[in-house]
């Protein structure tokens, strides 16, 4: 699915609600997200920043906005948006990687406001942490395996008061 083209999300969503009948989507997980460079806010190029918030931030809004008719069926009911302390103000990632770090605090709010408009749903965030993917690089921390059991053990144990909420792997609160 090409989270940028609703022609696509239209397809994937009739894809799964054919899988699933009757039944609804307990887990719905925004993951794509793209950083080009390491710009800064000075050295950003707009079109990067466009790219960037149009994948990270406008993509999950279009994917959440079609899926919501399947996740209000399920029992569950939890969005778990990828995001990145990079895109807090509160731990202080500094200059680096600025067109990414906005389209993600970009994200972060459209998920605040996806709980306060959603009073039935679970939308919350997770920073992955720093995983030895293509974007993470082979200097990382983590193994993609222990970032994903991490992910995983939080959104099963998501409960109500985790919606608007931004959570690391492990389940520890990331300040805003």
């Amino acid at each position: 699915m090409d989270v940028t083209e609703e022609a696509s999300i239209s397809r994937a969503k009739s894809e799964v609600e054919n899988i699933l009948g009757d039944a609804g989507l307990d887990y719905l997980i925004n993951n794509a997200g793209i950083m080009f460079k390491n710009d800064t806010a000075s050295t950003l190029d707009p079109k990067v920043l466009i790219d960037s918030v149009t994948t990270n931030v406008v993509g999950p809004a279009l994917v959440t906005r079609a899926f919501i008719p399947l996740i209000q069926r399920g029992h569950r009911k939890v969005i778990v948006n990828i995001s990145t302390s990079l895109a807090s103000i509160s731990v202080d990632p500094g200059g680096m990687h600025s067109s990414y770090s906005i389209s993600k605090a970009a994200l972060n709010m459209l998920t605040y406001k996806q709980a306060k408009e959603h009073h039935d749903l679970i939308p919350f965030l997770i920073d992955p942490g720093w995983v030895k993917t293509d974007m993470g690089g082979d200097e990382a921390t983590l193994e993609p395996h222990e970032s994903a059991v991490g992910i995983v053990n939080v959104m099963s144990n998501a409960k109500k008061s985790n919606a608007g909420g931004f959570y690391n792997h492990e389940g520890d609160t990331v300040p805003w």
